[in-house]
């Protein structure tokens, strides 16, 4: 693991915008490769509730073996995905400040990331909302409360579905 300290200038401006201070973080190496094809080992997933990032980590980590990064808020989640350079992101939609589809139209903004996945956590998954989502760029929307036995499983899935339509 590498320590980084996340100060890149493409974020510092929504960073200050939002009043979120720098972080400093401990990362896994980098994604590994089947073939041609990247395997999903890194997510970042970002919640602003507590309850709901605990039980996404015992969910991706000790379940689904995923190397996971969590922040609470979308600027923290701007300001971490160039280092920890994941290869999904898991977007809570309601969240204070920014939402999820806004912190991934953000992070869609930086250079080299322009085609990052991301699946979408909502109360609101409504056939309607979720293909609004999808429409947006997400390559799946999963219900909140979902089980945290099979969230590993539908992130894989939503994943590969995601890979084979390339």
């Amino acid at each position: 693991m590498t320590l980084h300290d996340v100060t890149d200038p493409n974020v510092s401006a929504i960073r200050q915008r939002y009043a979120v201070p720098p972080i400093v973080q401990y990362f896994p190496a980098h994604s590994e490769t089947e073939g041609n094809k990247m395997k999903l080992t890194k997510i970042l997933h970002v919640d602003d509730s507590f309850d709901m990032r605990e039980i996404a980590k015992i969910a991706l980590e000790t379940v689904g073996k995923f190397d996971l990064l969590q922040c609470s808020n979308g600027v923290e989640a701007i300001e971490a995905v160039k280092s920890f350079q994941p290869d999904l992101l898991l977007l809570d939609v309601m969240m204070p400040k920014l939402s999820g589809p806004e912190v991934f139209k953000e992070i869609q903004s930086l250079p080299g990331l322009e085609n990052m996945p991301v699946v979408c956590l909502t109360v609101k998954a409504q056939d309607s909302f979720a293909a609004q989502l999808r429409e947006q760029g997400a390559i799946g929307v999963i219900s909140k409360p979902f089980d945290p036995m099979q969230l590993a499983d539908e992130v894989m899935d939503l994943w590969n579905a995601s890979k084979t339509k390339q």
